[in-house]
């Protein structure tokens, strides 16, 4: 069995399930599952978790995700994005690279945000697009949610937008951010209408474009036998923790689900980091969430309790997984 993460560079067209179902098959492993939901129409980072990092796939979730969305000017969907039904607003407008900045500017920070009635949401035990779907009224819960960064890419500072205009915009949110809602929003604030017509995910997290493979590259590694080598090892700096080293009697407690003091562990520290800092999704106040290693083996995710100094067992590997990367203590 396969250990790790396996990124993909999911093509437009396929659901998040759809990946799952086709990572299974190919490389014949049942425990594999992805980390955040892409819609169909949207391509780019999605993480799957192999068979222990499964385990782990919640502090993936729960990272902060980037994208690069397409948003249409002039119309609404009722489904805020291109798989609704279109219907072209009313009157003409034209916009400048200014106008267009400041209104953006407006949806940074910590907002509220109204999921589309097309998701996956659920209310009062049914999903939203059950109510969408048979015309029935229901109140859609706002969320809060925090949009680090938002900007526009178009390129021609001279360019005008009217009808028909295609904001290309860079985002950076926090995890549970409806992109297809922030295009609503955005046309709504614009008064023009607008929809999503296209998306990519760049990032998920420390994991970025430049380590997702396409489909077609990760069968032709499957066939040479290559499979193991295009996964991300746990021990890289994918979650931002910090890597414990265990002694024996912690790996006892640990193993039993006991505390065990902060006394029986050291840091390990890594020689080389390639990767990039996202905090805030797995640390909180004076605790953190850390991996725990013995022997060359890492061993599951411990709770560092820093003010009563100690740790506490969170998740337990079934099977330890051999650390890739050379360490120095």
């Amino acid at each position: 069995m396969l250990h790790g993460i396996m990124v993909l560079d999911k093509p437009v067209g396929k659901t998040s399930h759809d990946m799952v179902s086709w990572a299974r098959r190919i490389l014949r492993q049942k425990r594999i599952g992805h980390t955040g939901t892409l819609d169909p129409m949207a391509s780019g980072v999605l993480p799957l978790c192999l068979g222990e990092a499964t385990k782990l796939s919640e502090y993936l979730t729960a990272m902060r995700k980037a994208y690069l969305a397409e948003v249409t000017l002039g119309y609404s969907s009722n489904t805020y994005d291109a798989e609704g039904v279109l219907e072209e607003s009313n009157g003409s407008f034209d916009f400048s690279h200014n106008e267009i900045e400041a209104v953006l500017h407006g949806f940074c920070g910590n907002i509220e945000q109204t999921p589309p009635i097309y998701s996956a949401i659920s209310v009062k035990g049914k999903r939203l697009y059950h109510y969408a779907r048979n015309n029935e009224e229901v109140v859609v819960p706002k969320r809060k949610v925090e949009i680090e960064t938002l900007s526009l890419q178009n390129e021609d500072a001279q360019e005008r937008f009217s009808n028909g205009s295609k904001l290309l915009l860079a985002v950076s949110c926090s995890k549970g951010t409806y992109i297809r809602s922030l295009a609503h929003d955005i046309g709504q604030a614009l008064g023009c209408g607008a929809y999503l017509s296209a998306l990519r995910r760049t990032a998920s997290g420390t994991i970025s474009l430049k380590e997702a493979l396409s489909i077609d590259l990760i069968e032709e590694l499957v066939l040479k036998g290559d499979a193991p080598n295009s996964l991300i090892s746990l021990d890289e700096e994918l979650f931002d923790m910090a890597i414990y080293e265990a002694s024996d009697t912690a790996l006892l407690h640990f193993g039993h689900g006991r505390f065990f003091s902060s006394d029986l562990v050291r840091e390990i520290v890594s020689e080389t980091s390639s990767r990039g800092k996202d905090q805030a999704s797995i640390t909180s106040g004076k605790t953190e969430y850390v991996l725990l290693a013995a022997h060359g083996y890492l061993r599951g995710v411990a709770l560092m309790e820093r003010d009563l100094k100690r740790l506490k067992p969170h998740k337990v590997f079934t099977h330890p997984i051999k650390m890739r990367n050379e360490k120095v203590i």
